[in-house]
């Protein structure tokens, strides 16, 4: 008789499970109740309503998250930034730049890898600053990862730079950016010794100037369409 109860409460039990999963699947919380529980909540149910006010995209939840995206909690304006960026709206532009001026680095890279979500919506010009100048290693190593992502050919002069960081992780993923732009690996890598970077980082810097007096730049700097991979791009001759 026990046996046939346990089965029973268990299975009410899987019925309830299922019926919540399936009610925020099919009947998703409003704008308004998750904007209450990313203001008002707390701990990861806070985080976990401003996750979600990401996919939501509404003018609504820009203004909630562009609020929050200067929480005095790190973790709550980081959360909110890279909300924010995952929209990729034009009106979430504003804050997530704002980001990029933060006093903590927490929400100043999460600002440099929400720009690099947003696409052509983004500002390159920002994350080449953040790059150049950004005191935090992890910053400098997002934005220079954004910038391969949006393809911001402008910056090739701030991605060779960093390819001489003091930080492996920032010169891993300038090396990263810089073979996503040309579509060809040019055998640099953040961990060799410095003689053989600076070998392969003179030679990445004579295939830029080479591409720069061709038609192939015009075409592909900011505001154009983006290359396909590899196409167009200067190959590589080993020194």
């Amino acid at each position: 008789m026990w046996a046939k109860h346990r089965r029973l409460i268990i299975l009410a039990a899987a019925a309830a499970v299922l019926a919540a999963v399936l009610a925020g699947v099919y009947w998703p919380a409003s704008t308004g109740s998750l904007v209450r529980e990313a203001q008002s909540g707390s701990g990861a149910d806070r985080l976990a309503a401003i996750q979600q006010l990401g996919r939501d995209r509404s003018a609504e939840a820009v203004e909630a998250l562009a609020s929050m995206a200067r929480d005095p909690d790190a973790a709550v304006a980081a959360q909110a930034v890279a909300s924010l960026g995952r929209m990729r709206r034009a009106e979430a532009l504003p804050p997530v730049k704002a980001a990029l001026h933060d006093t903590r680095p927490e929400v100043r890279e999460a600002g440099a890898i929400a720009l690099g979500y947003m696409g052509k919506r983004t500002d390159p010009q920002t994350l080449a600053a953040a790059l150049r100048s950004d005191p935090s290693a992890d910053v400098r190593a997002a934005a220079a990862r954004s910038l391969g992502l949006v393809r911001y050919w402008e910056a090739m002069p701030d991605l060779l730079s960093a390819l001489a960081d003091p930080s492996e992780d920032v010169r891993r993923e300038a090396g990263a950016a810089v073979r996503r732009l040309f579509g060809r690996d040019f055998l640099y890598r953040a961990d060799d010794p410095p003689d053989q970077r600076a070998m392969r980082i003179a030679f990445i810097r004579s295939m830029w100037e080479d591409y720069q007096r061709s038609p192939m730049y015009e075409r592909f700097r900011w505001g154009s369409e983006p290359r396909p991979s590899g196409s167009g791009a200067v190959k590589e001759n080993r020194p």
